[in-house]
């Protein structure tokens, strides 16, 4: 197993909720091979001195890369089991999970989504997303739509990056890997899982997040206390799903309208 996980850090305040999953990389992942990539250069000797295991390896990206497209290489370049993590992630406990799915993640529905201000298509969320094979799952994308392998430039296909897309002039947001997840389904994470961890959601773009949110004020302030507090993110997953049932209702009323 290859644990691996993109830091990303927007400004100073943003710094100890993006990279809260640094501290609790070996709780979750005592022996596995784990690699931290750093997509903000001015943070790099910041972020290596919060690595306090030498056994971790610690690369810097040449330049700054989108979240999905650095999921999308880490596939590529791995063969095996991959577990994908956010920097704003805190493991609590050790993971300890095999799934028979090529993917398993919390599922996240079919929902409005706040950030996109439309209806988004459900997915696996990439914050903890864990590939039982790369190699397996490259090939099985490969073969579910030929024409993307006939003709890529008219009729592309990528299963990674976010995407919208119009439909009788209404939007729809595909998230990241959620084409992915729509083609080759996977397993959502249950509360055994859920309990090994928590995502705070959204530190590296807190602003735009927070603006479009009709809570955003109170989301604000979650980030502020967690960045202090980080120990009272335990348990956040059970508010996530909460919201996730609330605007997967609203979805369905815009729908009904």
């Amino acid at each position: 197993m290859k644990v691996v996980t993109l830091i990303s850090v927007p400004n100073d305040d943003a710094f100890n909720n993006c990279t809260l999953v640094l501290s609790s990389l070996r709780t979750g992942f005592p022996t596995a091979d784990v690699e931290v990539y750093i997509n903000s250069p001015d943070y790099y000797a910041a972020i290596r001195e919060k690595i306090t295991d030498d056994s971790i390896e610690v690369t810097a990206l040449a330049e700054p890369m989108h979240h999905a497209k650095w999921i999308e290489r880490m596939i590529n370049e791995n063969d095996g089991e991959l577990v994908i993590l956010d920097g704003d992630v805190i493991l609590w406990k050790e993971w300890t999970f095999k799934f028979d799915t090529l993917l398993a993640g919390m599922f996240v529905p079919f929902m409005y989504n706040e950030f996109a201000q439309c209806i988004s298509y459900p997915r696996l969320h990439t914050s903890f997303l864990c590939i039982k094979s790369c190699k397996d799952l490259r090939a099985t994308v490969a073969k579910c739509y030929k024409m993307a392998t006939v003709s890529p430039e008219y009729a592309p296909l990528n299963p990674y990056m976010p995407d919208v897309k119009f439909v009788s002039g209404a939007p729809s947001f595909w998230d990241s890997c959620s084409v992915l997840y729509n083609i080759i389904g996977g397993t959502p994470f249950v509360e055994e899982h859920l309990e090994c961890y928590d995502h705070l959601n959204s530190a590296s773009f807190l602003d735009i997040m927070a603006n479009n949110m009709e809570k955003g004020f109170g989301f604000r302030q979650a980030h502020e206390t967690i960045s202090k507090y980080p120990q009272m993110l335990k348990g956040t997953w059970r508010h996530i799903i909460n919201y996730y049932a609330e605007m997967q209702a609203k979805a369905t009323t815009i729908l009904n309208k």
